[in-house]
């Protein structure tokens, strides 16, 4: 089973910075997830709200913001003296840092009033990162049908909270390819799981901080978790 590091060691470290996606190389990870979106200025941050407040101080929503004016922002560091002089990260900071080797999957942030088309900045982006290991993922489902179509390589993963009654029915319409589901711990049933092997796709199940949420997931033979604690397991 394969273990994502959910928003790098975000049991540890403030979500989605440096000092997390490092905390997270230190304890051995071999796949992580972060979050992306775009700035005012079109700079590709990982960040998952929309809006400041509760990782970085501010107010407004990441879109509306500079980079630079992002950049000077002071973290609400809950954790240690250790992270309290991260900044706001840039995805391609973040690649620096992320072995080559590792699964990576990234989760496409955009509301749907949003009119850029956030994939292109994307793809300009990861150039250095090996294609073949990454993994797009969103809850917007339409961003994920665009890029596929740039790129019919690229790895997509669904975002559900609650599976769609007939998954296969919602993904011929969608005409999506996926490689993966990826459903919320919440609502998934092993029926559920057994469904989407049998239409010959992945599930990686969100998120996973417990040890019982954990044995029930490896008993349905789920193909992978993102979990904060990734010494849990």
């Amino acid at each position: 089973m394969i273990k994502f590091a959910h928003r790098g060691a975000s049991g540890y470290a403030p979500e989605n910075t440096l000092g997390s996606i490092k905390k997270a190389v230190m304890m051995g990870a071999k796949a992580f997830e972060i979050d992306v979106q775009l700035t005012r200025d079109n700079e590709v941050v990982v960040y998952h709200d929309y809006s400041l407040g509760r990782v970085f101080a501010g107010e407004g929503n990441i879109k509306d913001n500079y980079l630079k004016e992002l950049r000077f922002l002071p973290i609400k560091n809950n954790f240690s003296e250790e992270f309290s002089s991260e900044v706001f990260p840039v995805l391609k900071e973040v690649l620096e840092i992320i072995p080559k080797e590792s699964i990576l999957n990234i989760e496409l942030k955009a509301i749907d009033s949003e009119k850029r088309e956030i994939e292109d900045y994307i793809l300009k982006n990861i150039e250095s990162f090996p294609k073949e290991n990454i993994l797009f993922s969103s809850f917007n489902h339409e961003i994920l049908k665009r890029i596929s179509e740039k790129d019919k390589e690229l790895k997509i993963g669904l975002l559900f909270e609650e599976l769609p009654d007939n998954l296969e029915e919602y993904i011929n319409e969608s005409k999506i390819k996926p490689y993966s589901i990826n459903p919320s711990a919440k609502f998934l049933t092993e029926e559920k799981v057994k469904d989407i092997k049998k239409l010959g796709y992945k599930t990686f199940v969100y998120t996973v901080n417990d040890v019982e949420s954990f044995e029930k997931l490896k008993k349905y033979e789920v193909d992978g978790i993102f979990t904060d604690y990734l010494d849990r397991f």
